[in-house]
Order: C-alpha cells, then structure tokens, then sequence
C-alpha cells in the first residue's frame, strides 16, 4: 500500500512540474509576442485633455472646426446610423425636459458614415433638431482631434475646448451650459 501511495505521489509531481513548464512556456511566448495586447481596448477621448484642430465638410450647414468648439460649454456626440445605442442616446435626448436639454446651438453630432448611404442621411436629418450635424468617416481627423473616438456612441462635454466628461451616455440631468 505504501509503494502505491508513493508512485501516485511521484505521479503527481511529475504532473505538477509538467504544467508548472507549460504554463511558463506559454507566459514566455505571450511576452514575446509582436502585438501588443494593451492596444485592443478601443479608444476615448481623456478628461483634462484639449481638443485639437480640424474642420469637417460643409454638408448642410457651415462646416465646423475645433476652433468652435473651444468656445465655452458644449457638447459633442459621435454617434453612427446603424448603432442602437446610438438611437438609444437620441430618444433620451429627445424625451428630456426642455429645462435639462442643451439648447441645439451647443451640441454637435459627428455622424460617423457616408452621406450618400440613406439611413445615414435620414438620421442626419433627424439629428439636426437637436443640435449641428457634420457626417464624416471614420478616419476623419475630427475623430483624431478629440483624442481618437473608436467606440460608438461616445457622449463628450467639453468646456473651453478642453475635455470635461466622456461617456456612452448623457450625463443624467447634467447641463454643461452652467444653467
């Protein structure tokens, strides 16, 4: 009986130190690899950072830059027509109290799609109820100037152009016009 103990004992330790080498094996190859896994979170804007320059295209309206947005209280939604949290935001937009909403001359929406793809240009029309509408692509650098926005929708308040809050949704009750 003792003899049985000791080979499953000696078993076992033979399995121990095998996984213990296979998992070191593995940590070695991970570390060594060429990509860098810190990378593949999708990209915010950061609070306390300014906005840089850009200008997107006239569209419907006059075209925007970042020099606008550096003027006092505003907030900026990056949002995509086939995204329904996005829509999400909207209607929440839209049901709140005319007292908590932001007046439509401080709130900008970057469309993220193509202007000739009809649900993106329905939502744009949508949209400009509730505040000024650019429709520009993904690698356009309005995105780039906030820091890089990856995710959809992305909700920035930004006071004197620099970053003050960011979210994937509004803000509950908040203003940023100081009211």
């Amino acid at each position: 009986m003792t003899a049985a103990l000791s080979i499953w004992v000696l078993l076992l330790t033979v399995a121990t130190a095998g996984n213990l080498l296979l998992t070191l094996a593995a940590i070695r190859r991970i570390k060594a690899s060429p990509h860098d896994h810190s990378e593949d979170k999708p990209v915010l804007p950061v609070v306390g950072n300014s906005i840089g320059e850009f200008e997107t295209p006239a569209g419907a309206g006059a075209p925007l830059t970042g020099t606008q947005l550096r003027q006092g209280n505003r907030r900026a939604l990056f949002v995509t027509a086939h995204c329904p949290a996005c829509r999400r935001v909207i209607s929440a937009m839209r049901a709140a109290k005319s007292a908590d909403r932001l007046p439509p001359e401080l709130v900008s929406f970057f469309l993220v799609g193509d202007d000739a793809e009809t649900q993106t240009s329905e939502f744009a029309t949508e949209l400009r109820h509730l505040g000024g509408v650019s429709v520009v692509p993904l690698e356009h650098p309005a995105l780039a100037a906030f820091g890089g926005v990856e995710v959809f929708p992305t909700v920035v308040d930004l006071r004197d152009g620099e970053i003050v809050r960011v979210g994937h949704r509004l803000p509950e009750g908040a203003r940023t016009d100081g009211r």
